[in-house]
């Protein structure tokens, strides 16, 4: 897969992306959500960048992961600004994320997400998402469901090349329920 992703160009990277964000823009279940977390894209993935700006443009409450080196799971804050979004420090695995000192409540001190937006090396279009193999998402979402006893609604972004008729699927796996892609 890895072979697969560098090459395609950056200008199908973008192009994709645009259309993926576009039906996302659309989607019913990201109209009626307040409180969205979405990961901060890198390079090999469908870009985040226009639709976080969009939903902090539309008062909503974005939340972007953090990692700490040595961590077995992902921390997820608040973003407060556009402008804290344009600055944020590209760090553990070139992901653009909040500083690691920096002390703010997490998510779940505020409730339940309503949505959250997944990365992946690959997806099915039954809900199976390969990650990279930390079981990050995987280990967010169970603990989700624990402290609030539902799940956001998930969705993968895929680019096209992302996309393959099917994956090993193992007892933590995490099924999503939605993956966007052209």
């Amino acid at each position: 897969m890895a072979n697969l992703l560098e090459t395609i160009s950056k200008e199908q990277v973008q192009h994709e992306s645009d259309i993926v964000t576009s039906r996302l823009l659309g989607s019913d279940w990201y109209k009626k959500s307040q409180r969205i977390s979405v990961y901060v894209s890198t390079n090999g993935e469908i870009q985040t960048d226009s639709f976080i700006k969009h939903a902090m443009e539309m008062g909503k409450d974005v939340f972007i992961p953090r990692f700490k080196k040595g961590a077995h799971m992902m921390e997820m804050l608040k973003l407060e600004s556009l402008e804290e979004f344009q600055t944020l420090d590209t760090s553990l695995w070139g992901i653009r994320q909040h500083h690691p000192d920096l002390m703010r409540p997490m998510y779940y001190d505020s409730g339940p997400l309503d949505l959250v937006l997944l990365p992946g090396v690959a997806f099915t279009e039954k809900g199976h998402r390969l990650g990279h193999g930390k079981g990050f998402y995987d280990k967010f979402l169970t603990d989700h469901h624990e402290r609030f006893g539902c799940m956001p609604t998930m969705v993968g972004l895929a680019l096209k090349v992302q996309m393959v008729e099917d994956l090993p699927v193992h007892q933590y796996d995490v099924t999503i329920d939605h993956v966007l892609h052209i």
